[in-house]
């Protein structure tokens, strides 16, 4: 989830790869968020395989990263490349809904349910969920009736 300190936790992934059995392999993490920017907010543990992260997540700047792993044997030959990581940001209610200021006027003797004018809010959090729904109430008028 976004915004939520995993900094502190030993790891939130781990690569693994079954040639380990055979030699001692070290683990490398390439893409972005690795060795792409947002460079190292993802690290891994050469001789575990364990992923950390150091930093917070955010959605609306990345919504998930498609990190490869490699396990290498030691004298720098490759044990086994391309070993899926796939992290996927779920999305936190922290954005307000947004929208640009208008004001009406209606004529005093207009006919009830005439139209007036249409808003528009916008919302910057994930699109289908309950953190982008937005709903429209009249809080006052002027003159009160």
């Amino acid at each position: 989830m976004e915004n939520i300190d995993y900094t502190h936790l030993e790891h939130i992934a781990k690569i693994r790869s079954d040639k380990d059995k055979f030699e001692i392999v070290q683990y490398f993490l390439s893409g972005e968020g690795a060795d792409k920017n947002p460079l190292s907010l993802f690290v891994v543990d050469r001789e575990t395989g364990f992923v950390r992260i150091t930093d917070l997540l955010d959605r609306e700047s990345c919504p998930s990263y498609n990190l490869s792993g490699i396990a290498r044997y030691r004298n720098g030959t490759t044990a086994e490349d391309n070993i899926p990581l796939i992290i996927t940001v779920q999305d936190q209610n922290d954005n307000a809904p947004s929208f640009e200021l208008h004001t009406g006027n209606i004529n005093e003797a207009s006919e009830k349910g005439t139209f007036v004018m249409q808003l528009e809010g916008k919302d910057n959090d994930q699109a289908g969920t309950i953190n982008a729904e937005i709903s429209y109430s009249i809080v006052s008028q002027k003159p009160e009736g």
